[in-house]
């Protein structure tokens, strides 16, 4: 679905962003937001910022 919304990715990047390899590029995280309907905020739910 990403790649038809122009994010050309493969499925071994995907898996690097679920896994936390790899730094989602906006892009990205922008066509997400709009396949899953939601707010940017839910994205980052739950993280906590280790200081």
């Amino acid at each position: 679905m990403l790649q038809r919304r122009g994010c050309d990715i493969g499925r071994s990047t995907y898996a690097k962003y679920e896994n936390g390899e790899l730094n989602i590029k906006v892009s990205v995280l922008i066509e997400l937001r709009k396949i899953y309907d939601c707010a940017y905020g839910d994205f980052f739910e739950g993280l906590d910022i280790q200081e």
